[in-house]
């Protein structure tokens, strides 16, 4: 605990000095899972504001320090109330959508263009300590993408997964495993699936969402984000229990226990009929509005 302690005061030291040294009118940040900022400000620069944004769906699930933040910029009113319930705190809380996905879907040039029925949000985890909620985790995904393995040679119909990690980068190859995300994907639907390759911040996902009927996912953010904008996109849960799903909205989260089950969704899903430019404008209006307004709060706290 006194080695704990040391490197902490010696970070925040490094976050003060930063401070100190720049003399910011306004902070702000994209780490909001992270108490130091909060720590350092309430400590030593009272005065000055700083916004935060959710980079993130909160677990309940998962551990998460209590964090104090100035001004907040939420996904949506649930997340809102999650994140009050696990102690965070706050001075000023806005329910503002996803910056990520607002930053790509404000640009009115974004195909909307449908090339295939189901995009497979890839929710591969990586080098991260193996636990047991990562192996229950990749088993869930495995049994979900055999479903859709056997769903799409039924219908044949197109899909495609966009992969969670870049090629080659430290969570590529996951030794436990002995092999890569795309080693995962093709033990499973063989070798002609499309895989597209995602990019390092994360964007290429919306691009390819708006060529998509559907995007599903086993627990990525990116899911949520999407929903959010009105994108049908939605989360199979094909475990046992509701631990890991019960931080989601019902109306995005499926509770998946048989082929058949799983076969009536995506049915009904892709039988409907796509209004796809109504949610390229409807997606694009919220967008441009959510940056509006977060430049407004940012003009509204930067301080001469």
């Amino acid at each position: 605990n006194f080695l704990i302690n040391i490197v902490t005061f010696l970070r925040d030291m490094r976050i003060k000095t930063i401070i100190q040294l720049v003399r910011p009118s306004l902070l702000f940040t994209f780490i909001d899972n992270q108490s130091r900022l909060g720590r350092v400000v309430n400590t030593y620069y009272p005065n000055i504001n700083y916004i935060t944004i959710q980079n993130s769906i909160k677990r309940s699930w998962e551990y998460s320090p209590i964090c104090n933040h100035d001004k907040y910029f939420a996904f949506s009113k649930t997340e809102v109330e999650k994140i009050k319930n696990m102690g965070w705190r706050f001075n000023k809380i806005y329910s503002n959508g996803s910056f990520r996905a607002a930053q790509i879907l404000k640009d009115k040039e974004l195909s909307f263009n449908v090339c295939r029925d189901i995009l497979v949000v890839s929710g591969w985890r990586g080098n991260i300590e193996i636990d047991e909620d990562y192996l229950k985790q990749i088993e869930a995904m495995k049994n979900m993408n055999k479903m859709l393995f056997n769903y799409v040679n039924q219908r044949k119909i197109k899909l495609s997964i966009l992969t969670r990690t870049i090629k080659y980068d430290d969570h590529w190859f996951v030794p436990y495993y002995k092999m890569s995300e795309e080693d995962f994907i093709k033990s499973i639907y063989g070798t002609n699936v499309e895989i597209i390759q995602n990019r390092k911040n994360g964007s290429l996902l919306y691009e390819e969402a708006a060529k998509s009927k559907i995007s599903i996912g086993s627990l990525s953010s990116a899911i949520y984000e999407l929903s959010l904008y009105g994108f049908d996109a939605f989360y199979l849960n094909l475990h046992k229990s509701d631990k890991y799903h019960k931080d989601f909205p019902n109306e995005i989260s499926y509770k998946i226990d048989s082929q058949n089950k799983l076969n009536k969704i995506l049915d009904s899903k892709l039988n409907k009929e796509f209004k796809l430019n109504f949610i390229k404008k409807e997606s694009n209006k919220k967008a441009i509005n959510n940056l509006q307004f977060l430049k407004k709060v940012i003009n509204e706290n930067l301080k001469d």
